[in-house]
């Protein structure tokens, strides 16, 4: 027989009026099996998507007080009526133990106090034990395959695209709830217009958390020189809500990171172009603390404030400073002809310092008639850093690194019936002054680059809704124009005169007109997208006298669809094909350097590129048995006719492009799977991962076609088998492998294993042992790593507590890593932090 699915909805009503928080179940003949389920709001209404006819049997309403009500189920009616009927209650002394994991719809909600474990102190430690969530150590947050659009603190978006800083600052204690909004739609006025594949979070506080100030204060000191700061103040009310923290440390915690934006919101094809960047003090495969030395600052205000009925003005400041110092040795093996490969080993020691402060005024309206969203913001960024550098190219670098951006974004819709009107508009100027000296021995080398950007964009939008459909159409203009201004001199054995100069001005003009169509009938969605533009550009070389100009029409037809049958299951299907504007980082005449002896060189032959993908997502959610699983298929292709070009001269390694036509593919499969197990008292995530890219370029005048993959596995286990116990283990398998064509295949194999154990002998004290280990391929040679942590907890009071905490009890010194890339091997040796140990002391407001 085959289903039917519908929809139902109704209300929940008693002789005093409507009544919320009612459970409304569809079961079938037995009661006791419940298919779905769901709570009634604040006006008593309800509503079950994907209501299986023909398995369920009755719809019932219950509710303690009162006496439950079942209706049977029919297949012509969608509307249900309750009126339920007061009854006294005895009541008996009982405990009532709220669902780890609940749901209603499409939000699952996640009692924070069920994942979390004597020794967290913040939302995000844990975060991470909740099935479906994974959490980067970036700060991004994904849940069951979807990185999430929108984070949320009591309904309210009060940190924007920084929420990182919220889930590392927010006391677990204070958060009741978790709460994952699939097909989230965060324009409220398209809600029953335009569907919404994304997913949104929102944290949800305890009324203790609640209309008072709350906060944390987290101070330690220790040696060697050790010190920590976190303190966080809240207030979220009605009309007011405050989230403001500080943070600080010189214990390999790099704060300032936080203040970077978890959800990507700018363009950054239209920002003032980066040539020279400062060294990487990142370790890509150890925890970043362990190898980060540094003395970091974060001051982060954010506000928010309702303005009248509709709107919401929110301010936030973010002020960082920081500076890291770095030790790394590095070998480099560049494949060359004939097996042959050339061979650079160095050593470089430098200090970085960094200063950045960035304002944002937001103000926003978001009702079912008009949505209103104003977004002022800048950022001011210093960047320095120091270098000496010994081995095969010895010298002394210097590098500074500023940079200016304002930006002010404009979106205003109306609807009127099940029509939408609305305008949009953009405005953005940046810039980028760049210095670079370098010292030999017998030589210097100067470089100074400045680079600017303005974007604008202006658009009106319309949709109308009819049936089952939505026709939308965008129609506007995008202008930009950048500038590229360089002034190099020093160079030796390089076919160039002195100095060597760059002055391009850039310039796009874009007329376009997107049109959609979305469709949506009961357990399916799809939309048709076929945007098309007329582009008009023209590059200047100010040095040259000479002008290039092109006018080249673009269009990037997508498909995507959702089937979601039940609450369940949902299959994800999407593909397109895009012909890629003109873009100005190649096209230069002059060679750029942003680190010695690396040069590149530009080219005055417009871009032609094209890509195509095709991609398909299932994810599945059974909230009671708390399993969650997704699997995510993507393939790519890309066809360039400017393909990478690399020579090695007697002096420098030059970068570069030439006129070559070309065709890659790109396949990458993810999945993940997580079960919560009730005889564990925990739960197990199982990932995996393969990709596989090719790339294709020249290398001293001979083509060049290589294939890198990897592929990861990795599984999470967390347990607490007895009030005196709890565990965390985690185990990561990754293989990394590339091969030129016709040469042997090179790898690499990494495994690494975490064990967490915390031993709680009272209520108010626990032992934390953290051990790491380290198995890696260091070309023939395999090699072990171990690390050791380990802390004491002491609770004094609910608002007192203790901590004494030893990382790297082993007192590891150093750790080394092989890579592999397209064009070479790397094998980099990182500083490990000394052994240390702290004493800090913890307070609640």
């Amino acid at each position: 027989m085959q289903a039917q699915i519908e929809e139902i909805s109704g209300v929940v009503k008693s002789g005093l009026g409507t009544l919320s928080g009612v459970v409304i179940t569809v079961t079938t003949e037995d009661e006791n099996n419940v298919l779905m389920y769901t709570i009634t709001d604040q006006a008593g209404h309800f509503t079950l998507k994907n209501v299986d006819m023909t398995k369920g049997k009755f719809v019932c309403a219950r509710l303690m007080g009162f006496e439950t009500q079942k209706i049977p189920l029919m297949a012509d009616k969608i509307d249900y009526m309750f009126l339920l009927k007061e009854v006294p209650v005895e009541l008996k002394e009982v405990l009532i133990k709220a669902a780890p994991v609940s749901g209603s719809g499409d939000t699952t909600r996640y009692l924070t106090s069920s994942f979390a474990q004597k020794n967290d102190l913040t939302l995000g430690d844990v975060l991470k034990r909740m099935p479906g969530f994974t959490v980067f150590d970036d700060g991004r947050i994904k849940y069951n395959g979807k990185e999430i659009s929108d984070f949320y603190i009591e309904g309210s978006d009060i940190m924007s695209s920084k929420y990182s800083i919220a889930v590392n600052s927010l006391r677990h204690d204070d958060v009741g709830s978790v709460e994952a909004i699939e097909n989230h739609q965060p324009i409220k006025l398209f809600e029953d217009l335009l569907f919404s594949n994304k997913t949104a979070v929102n944290i949800t506080l305890k009324e203790k958390a609640k209309n008072r100030w709350a906060g944390m204060i987290h101070a330690g000191a220790g040696l060697p020189r050790q010190w920590d700061m976190d303190a966080n103040i809240m207030r979220f009310a009605r009309k007011i809500k405050m989230l403001s923290t500080y943070k600080g440390n010189n214990t390999g915690n790099n704060v300032s990171s936080m203040a970077l934006p978890a959800l990507s919101l700018e363009k950054e094809e239209e920002d003032a172009r980066q040539i020279i960047v400062p060294q990487s003090v990142r370790n890509p495969y150890l925890e970043e603390r362990k190898t980060l030395f540094n003395r970091s600052h974060l001051l982060s205000l954010n506000g928010q404030v309702l303005v009248g009925k509709s709107f919401a003005l929110t301010p936030q400041l973010d002020l960082n400073r920081s500076t890291f110092e770095n030790t790394i040795e590095e070998e480099r093996h560049y494949f060359l002809e004939n097996g042959r490969t050339l061979h650079i080993a160095e050593r470089e020691s430098g200090t970085l310092r960094e200063y950045g402060i960035s304002p944002t005024l937001r103000l926003e309206a978001n009702t079912r008639k008009m949505y209103f969203l104003n977004i002022l913001s800048s950022s001011i960024k210093w960047q320095a850093s120091d270098l000496s550098v010994t081995g095969t190219y010895p010298n002394e670098v210097n590098k500074r690194m500023d940079y200016t951006y304002v930006r002010n974004f404009l979106n205003l819709l109306y609807r009127r019936g099940r029509k939408v009107i609305g305008i949009q508009s953009e405005n953005r100027w940046s810039r980028r002054p760049q210095h670079i000296d370098i010292l030999q021995s017998d030589t210097s080398i100067h470089e100074h680059i400045e680079t600017f950007a303005f974007y604008s964009q202006a658009s009106t939008t319309q949709s109308l809704a009819f049936g089952i459909a939505t026709l939308s159409i965008e129609e506007g203009y995008r202008f930009s124009r950048h500038l590229l201004q360089s002034h190099l001199e020093g160079l030796r054995g390089f076919s160039s005169s002195q100095p060597v100069e760059n002055d391009f001005d850039y310039r796009h003009t874009q007329l376009y007109a997107s049109p959609s169509l979305s469709l949506r009938r009961r357990v399916w969605s799809a939309t048709l997208s076929v945007p098309l533009s007329y582009q008009h550009t023209v590059y200047e070389d100010c040095l040259a006298g000479q002008s290039y100009r092109r006018n080249k029409w673009l269009w990037s037809p997508s498909v995507s669809t959702v089937w979601a049958p039940n609450n369940h299951w949902s299959v994800s299907l999407n593909g397109g094909w895009k012909r890629l504007p003109d873009r100005s980082e190649h096209f230069y005449t002059s060679p750029l350097m942003s680190a010695y002896p690396y040069l590149q060189t530009g080219t005055t032959g417009f871009l032609n590129a094209e890509t195509a993908h095709a991609g398909a997502m299932i994810r599945y959610k059974n909230i009671l048995q708390g399993l969650f699983g997704n699997i995510h298929i993507n393939r790519q292709w890309t066809h360039h006719d400017l393909m990478v070009t690399q020579d090695f001269g007697s002096t420098y390694i030059v970068t570069g492009f030439v006129q070559n036509p070309y065709t890659v593919r790109s396949d990458h499969v993810l999945g993940s799977m997580s079960y919560m197990i009730n005889a564990i008292r925990g739960g197990l995530t199982l990932k995996g991962l393969f990709s596989t890219f090719d790339s294709r370029f020249m290398q001293n005048g001979q083509p060049k076609q290589a294939t890198t993959s990897m592929r990861q596995l990795s599984l999470q286990v967390y347990s607490s088998p007895s009030d005196l116990l709890n565990i965390d283990y985690t185990c990561t398998y990754s293989e990394h492998a590339h091969r030129l064509k016709e040469e042997a295949r090179r790898s690499t194999h990494t495994l690494h294993q975490k064990l967490s154990l915390t031993v709680i002998p009272t209520e108010k004290l626990n032992f934390v042992v953290i051990g790491n280990h380290y198995y890696h391929t260091l070309g023939s040679e395999n090699k072990h790593f171990w690390l050791l942590d380990a802390n004491v907890n002491y609770r004094l009071s609910s608002l007192w507590s203790f901590r004494l905490a030893a990382q790297n009890v082993f007192d590891q010194r150093e750790f080394t890593f092989l890579s592999y890339t397209d064009m070479m091997s790397l094998k980099r040796t990182y500083r490990i932090r000394p052994a240390s140990i702290v004493f800090s002391v913890i307070t609640s407001l």
